[in-house]
């Protein structure tokens, strides 16, 4: 940390990744939902505001309580009281075979009441229609999210590709580097026997042509 040339380099370093990394990153807004999470938002509000929203969810509740359930009172909440308590001792590690037993049952009540009372067909429709109107209404701006993001992942996408290469590139010069250190240990090696023959003993002459003719090998 007290060496100024590192510090320099290591800013310098930072700099250019973290302005790699914001060309290829989602925008913050997007992260939270952006332009389309704000249209959701705001027809599931007033879908969830309509008499048939709400005369929706009170006939599935009443059919939860006809078969033993207690409906929860959160109006964004879609599951039984009994269920939610199953989930949360699930959270907690507890494998109970009755309770999973029960947690099947609860499951195959709420599922019938929801056909019964088609709540996700009737909840969608009103959603629709108050979606509609907000995507027509935002439709440009909308088209420019969608530009935005295929242009991210499209970045995103060259820069894995370039990294890959980049990584690629380095594995070969080191594997060239590699060899031509090789060849010039043989090259030398076969020097150095040429010139000295008549000074190195047999044995000692015999091992190097044997590694040189093994080093010779392993490079074909």
């Amino acid at each position: 940390e007290s060496d100024p040339s590192f510090n320099a380099a290591y800013d310098a370093c930072r700099g250019e990744v973290g302005a790699q990394m914001d060309a290829v990153s989602i925008p913050e807004a997007a992260l939270s939902g952006g332009l389309p999470g704000e249209l959701a938002t705001k027809a599931y509000n007033s879908a969830s505001a309509t008499d048939a929203w709400k005369t929706a969810r009170e006939e599935w509740t009443t059919c939860l309580r006809d078969h033993g359930l207690t409906p929860r009172d959160d109006e964004s909440a879609w599951t039984s009281a009994e269920a939610q308590q199953i989930l949360e001792a699930s959270e907690e590690g507890s494998a109970d075979p009755a309770r999973k037993k029960e947690e099947i049952r609860i499951a195959s009540i709420e599922a019938d009441c929801n056909e019964k009372t088609q709540l996700t067909q009737r909840l969608g429709d009103i959603e629709a229609s108050y979606q509609a109107p907000l995507i027509k209404q935002n439709e440009a701006a909308l088209q420019d999210v969608k530009a935005e993001t295929a242009r991210l992942e499209k970045a995103a996408a060259k820069a894995e590709a370039d990294q890959r290469n980049a990584a690629e590139d380095a594995k070969r010069r080191e594997e060239a580097d590699a060899r031509n250190q090789a060849e010039s240990t043989i090259y030398q090696t076969e020097k150095f026997v040429s010139e000295n023959e008549d000074k190195i003993p047999a044995d000692k002459k015999e091992s190097l042509d044997a590694a040189v003719a093994d080093a010779k090998k392993a490079l074909r």
